[in-house]
């Protein structure tokens, strides 16, 4: 098989981008990067959506190949085919909206007065604002990103509202393990089927690469304020494991069945979210609320001192045809729709974005970029010409 150099792939890659950018629009946005200790996270405009991501250091694979042990790999801790799958809702008033999706909502990316990243989404009576803040630690199990939502009641009459939030977990598909619940007992529970709990009565949930273990790769989610430190957390009133697409297709509020699997035929196979619920809230006119959830890294051997015994790698790169795939079937999707004009021009500069930031991101990575994969990247700008 062929490669080409990193330099090359830089070279086709901003040949590629200087193309597609030009053909459609100057102004389309590009992704925002921030990291907090060992986690990055990359905000998307287009969607206004993001990928989370747990940085590494390289391991014995990468020593035998005579690469630098300060090689960086980057795991992702949130499906990033696709990160519209995790998303927020609202229920304001007896109605749910989903605020990135919604055409009620305008959408805007800003730079808070504290220098963070942040969504704002604006409707006749609400302004929401989701800010990204980075809270590195000392240690690599205190690294965390807390996503802050201050609602802001823009109308002249008091407001109910209820958030409820979504995480497309990506680790631990494969070994069947889609969570790991930290008991205050100090036991461990590992849901094999779909479940809904009292969070006050578990510390925290973990998505893990593959085992219960302590040390895991991973993420987890804190479900109590006193588990995060001097962060801030907005403890939910009820937590969900269960099938993503039964939760996508659910509107708001959601029971698991007994006994029932994470499976979904024809759909969604051994795919699992967790699911966030917030308490209704009552805003009056000109008033704030706010809540926090904290996303924080787990530690892992690949980021503390490594073994001489072969360990498994994470390789990103061999989930790379499924994201070539994923991005060939929404521009195919794309080619089918009845848009209008400008339904059509939105559509084809997130496409745009979506493909020059998965290029982006496979150049970030380790290793040499494959040529057959970079000529279906073009073709596919090539098609939204």
């Amino acid at each position: 098989m062929n490669f080409i150099s990193d330099r090359t792939a830089r070279i086709s890659l901003f040949a590629l981008g200087i193309l597609a950018v030009a053909t459609l629009l100057p102004a389309a946005l590009s992704a925002m990067e921030q990291t907090a200790g060992s986690l990055r996270i990359e905000l998307l405009p287009s969607s206004s959506s993001f990928r989370l991501y747990l940085r590494t250091q390289g391991n014995n694979e990468d020593r035998l190949a005579g690469q630098s042990s300060e090689i960086q790999r980057s795991i992702p801790l949130l499906y990033s085919e696709d990160p519209t799958t995790s998303f927020f809702s609202l229920l304001e008033d007896g109605r749910v909206y989903q605020p990135a999706g919604d055409r009620d909502f305008q959408r805007t990316r800003v730079e808070t007065e504290d220098g963070y990243p942040a969504f704002v989404f604006t409707s006749r009576n609400l302004e929401i604002r989701q800010i990204f803040v980075p809270r590195p630690g000392r240690r690599i199990s205190a690294d965390a990103f807390e996503i802050r939502f201050e609602i802001h009641n823009a109308s002249t009459r008091a407001r109910t509202v209820a958030l409820r939030y979504v995480l497309d977990t990506h680790l631990g598909e494969a070994k069947g393990i889609h969570g790991v619940l930290e008991q205050r007992d100090g036991t461990q529970q590992l849901p094999s089927r779909e479940i809904g709990f009292d969070p006050s009565l578990v510390l925290a949930v973990r998505t893990t690469r593959d085992s219960a273990a302590p040390d895991a790769l991973g993420l987890r989610i804190p479900l109590n304020a006193e588990t995060t430190e001097t962060l801030r957390l907005t403890p939910p009133e009820k937590v969900l494991i269960a099938n993503w697409r039964r939760i996508a297709e659910s509107g708001w509020d959601y029971t698991p069945v007994p006994g029932r699997g994470f499976s979904y035929p024809p759909y969604s196979r051994n795919d699992s979210a967790l699911v966030l619920y917030y308490p209704e809230m009552n805003i009056q006119p000109g008033e704030e609320r706010h809540i926090s959830l904290v996303l924080q890294a787990t530690p892992s051997e690949l980021l503390l001192q490594r073994r001489e015994e072969p360990t498994e790698s994470p390789v990103v790169e061999a989930a790379q045809p499924e994201a070539v795939r994923v991005l060939e079937q929404r521009v195919s999707a794309y080619e089918e729709a009845e848009l209008t004009e400008p339904q059509s021009l939105e559509r084809r500069l997130e496409l745009v974005d979506e493909i020059i930031a998965e290029i982006d991101r496979r150049l970030s990575e380790p290793g040499e970029f494959n040529e057959s994969e970079l000529r279906e990247f073009e073709q596919l700008l090539q098609r939204l010409e």
